[in-house]
């Protein structure tokens, strides 16, 4: 998983401690009242893209960008642009 990655394979352990100490957040995102850009990798073998879909969904004024091609990580210049891109235009948005 990690021989792409300039990360430490700690980063995995780390990723295994936050799913033991699962908080539910779904209150708090139905009270978000800013705009937000929810980011989710297509083949994120980690947590599934429907995830992504349900937690933009009770995020009121979200958005969410599902990035083809992508896992849990990003790993590749190509999918760095796509997200900048995103990010830039929707602070344009907020603006």
């Amino acid at each position: 998983l990690y021989i792409r990655s300039k990360h430490k394979v700690d980063v995995a352990w780390h990723h295994i401690w936050c799913e033991q100490d699962y908080l539910d957040l779904t209150n708090e995102l139905k009270e978000i009242s800013v705009p937000g850009l929810f980011i989710h990798g297509e083949v994120d073998p980690l947590v599934p893209a429907k995830a992504a879909i349900e937690t933009q969904r009770l995020a009121p004024h979200s958005e969410l960008l599902i990035v083809h091609g992508m896992g849990h990580m990003i790993f590749n210049r190509s999918l760095e642009d796509i997200i900048a891109d995103a990010v830039t235009a929707h602070l344009k948005f907020i603006r």
